[in-house]
């Protein structure tokens, strides 16, 4: 399957702990948050010329990438060995308006929101401190998707989240199923539908798209740059790359 985007996988340093995190269930990757230019930055690039990518994201693997202090440096090696491609950040959003200036500097950003019940995001995140994200949403100038990781856990929640981003301003929002979970059938069923990406359903609340993004039934192709320079063209991380001990019995 032709690749459609690709990230840059960061590894090695986070500001949060939350227990969903993929990369806490996977085999430790080599750090590379104190490293630039990052291992196979080179090769990934001409890979994503020659395929035509015009989409590129920086991400992490068990990291949040606006700790990496090499992010412009980063930024202008992407434009100037991609300059097709548009860039974007996908981040938990705590460190946003700090960098604003280096946020500017992407074409769009994703951010990880789990919940606006306080407790809720606490548990989430492992203790992380919920911020508002009416200053967020006010102060960004480029386009901006929340992205909520949904499970059991905050199931009920769902409403509210929808609610509360549309009164924000909220234009775009992911509800993403946790890996192995699967959302109820009738979840969105109510809202009229705007059309499917990836093998996902798109829907529409009152002018805001919601895209319900359950892993198992996507249908994308993507290119990754691993922590240790390795690509490779698996959507999922955790068929990329090996659980850790006792996880794989677990699942």
């Amino acid at each position: 399957m032709r690749p459609r985007f690709a990230n840059i996988l960061l590894a090695g340093r986070c500001n949060l702990r939350c227990p969903a995190c993929i990369g806490r269930r996977l085999a430790a990757a080599p750090a590379s948050m104190e490293r630039f230019p990052l291992p196979g930055l080179e090769r990934f690039l001409r890979v994503v010329r020659r395929l035509g990518i015009e989409e590129i994201a920086l991400t992490g693997i068990d990291a949040e990438p606006q700790l990496y202090p090499f992010e412009a440096e980063l930024q202008d090696a992407v434009r100037a060995g991609a300059p097709r491609a548009r860039l974007s950040l996908h981040t938990n959003g705590t460190l946003l308006l700090r960098r604003l200036a280096l946020v500017h500097r992407y074409d769009r950003v994703c951010v990880s929101y789990p919940s606006f019940d306080p407790e809720t995001y606490r548990r989430r995140t492992g203790g992380g401190r919920p911020y508002s994200l009416r200053p967020v949403l006010e102060r960004v100038r480029i386009p901006l998707k929340i992205s909520t990781l949904l499970d059991d856990e905050n199931l009920a929640e769902v409403p509210v989240l929808l609610r509360r981003c549309r009164d924000l301003g909220v234009r775009r929002l992911v509800l993403r199923c946790r890996d192995g979970w699967s959302s109820p059938a009738d979840l969105l069923a109510a809202l009229p539908r705007r059309g499917s990406f990836g093998g996902n359903p798109v829907h529409d609340f009152e002018g805001m798209e919601v895209t319900l993004w359950d892993f198992q039934r996507a249908d994308l192709g993507c290119l990754n740059l691993f922590s240790d320079g390795r690509l490779g063209s698996e959507y999922r991380l955790d068929r990329a790359l090996r659980p850790r001990a006792g996880e794989a019995a677990a699942r």
